[in-house]
This record gives C-alpha cells, structure tokens and sequence, in this order.
C-alpha cells in the first residue's frame, strides 16, 4: 500500500480524466443511472467495473448496492485509493503496461487476465475502456468479459463508434491504426481509439456476446445519450 490519501483530490479525478471534483461527481451519477437503467442492476447482483479508475461508479453505488462489487484497473494509486475509500468492495490491479497510463507496468496488455473466476459475474461495466484499447488489446479484453460473465450476463461498455461520426464530431479520429480502428493521436494512440461498428460486433460475437441495444453518444455531433456511444451486450448461453 503507498500513501494514496483517502480523501479524493483532483489529482486522482484527474487521472481518470475529470478535469474537477464536480466533474467526477457527476460522472459517478452518470455512470451509477446507466448501469441502473440501461444494464438492469439488480441489487444482489455481482457485478465487475473494469477500468474502475477513482471510483465514480463505486461512489455512486456504495450507499444502496448491496450485492458483489469488484473494480479492477491498471493505475496503482487508483487501486490504493480506492481500497481505502470503499473498504467494502473488492479492487484488484492489474499490472498491465502502458505507456499513457501504466508506463511501469511489468505486464503485456496481450497476456494480462483479470485474476477472478470463471461464469462470476451478471455485469461487467466498461465505462471508456475500449475507447483507449488498440485491437489486439480489446479483442482480449472481450474475450475476459466473456470468461467472468454468468450465462446471459450482460456487459456495458462505451466506444467512439466511427460510423456514427458526424461533421460536428468531438474528435477527429484523423489516423488509421487497422483495419476498423482509427486514432486521434498517433504518437499517443491510447488517448482515443475509435472502432468501426462491424469490429465491434464481430469481436463481441467471437466471444460469444450479442448486442442487445446502443445509444448514440453526443460526441459525435448529431445528439445523443452521455458523451460516449452506449453498448449493451448479453452474454449468449442457456441459464445455468
């Protein structure tokens, strides 16, 4: 354990990409009404928040959830935080490297698993997660959602979505990566990832997970629900 303080600051929303503590707290409602309204979180649920950065969603679920929560991420000072400030969730660091967010990671992205078990979970959430994964890297991801779900769990994730991208777009995506990928930096790709529809798709149905619905999202300059594009995938299998 380092000496992470257990008081949030805006240094540690930062890292998570909230410019403020206002910033962060309304995320956390953001975050806590999708997986309410849009997964159906149950409230003895198990459910595992993946790339769980300074606990918006856990925030905003630790006065009421009573079910089996699990964050899981990549930054250590993250992990710490977050296991001082909810001592009764579970959080797990997952040492994978990268050179924006985990440059002293001892882990390639390509053999990094989430250290829990199989057919665990009803939900997995992925608030802008696959919107800094580069293909090899989110096709794995899918495939651990797939490992950790239950038969017919579900999985909310957020994506930039390129065939959604309108003339008022938020971001460019101006750099092809590969096929069905583009970024917005090149030098720094894992700042923001985009994904043509049908990669996504294909990817979640080699693993094994169906669409259930989407949501536009607003950065793509044509309106839409939150910032990013909404997902909603269920796990595809018979109950039991």
């Amino acid at each position: 354990m380092t000496d992470t303080p257990a008081t949030l600051t805006p240094e540690l929303a930062g890292l998570t990409g909230d410019t403020s503590l206002e910033s962060y707290f309304w995320n956390s409602g953001w975050f806590t009404a999708n997986v309410q309204l849009v997964a159906e979180l149950k409230p003895d649920d198990a459910m595992i928040d993946i790339g769980c950065g300074s606990g918006r969603l856990a925030h905003g679920l630790y006065d009421w959830f009573g079910g089996r929560y699990v964050g899981v991420d990549i930054v250590p000072a993250l992990i710490d935080y977050c296991r001082r400030r909810f001592p009764r969730y579970e959080f797990h660091l997952l040492n994978a490297r990268s050179d924006l967010y985990n440059p002293g990671g001892s882990a390639e992205p390509a053999a990094t698993r989430i250290p829990l078990a199989d057919q665990t979970f009803d939900l997995a959430a992925l608030p802008s997660v696959y919107t800094h994964l580069l293909p090899e890297t989110c096709q794995l991801m899918t495939s651990e959602v797939s490992r950790l779900l239950k038969p017919r769990g579900r999985c909310l994730a957020t994506f930039f979505i390129l065939d959604e991208m309108g003339s008022g777009a938020a971001l460019a995506f101006g750099h092809d990566w590969a096929a069905g990928c583009r970024v917005e930096k090149r030098e720094t790709p894992e700042h923001a990832v985009g994904y043509r529809r049908t990669f996504i798709e294909d990817t979640f149905r080699v693993a094994g997970l169906a669409m259930a619905c989407s949501y536009r999202g607003s950065w793509t300059g044509r309106g839409g629900l939150g910032f990013q594009d909404q997902l909603l995938f269920r796990k595809i299998g018979q109950e039991g």
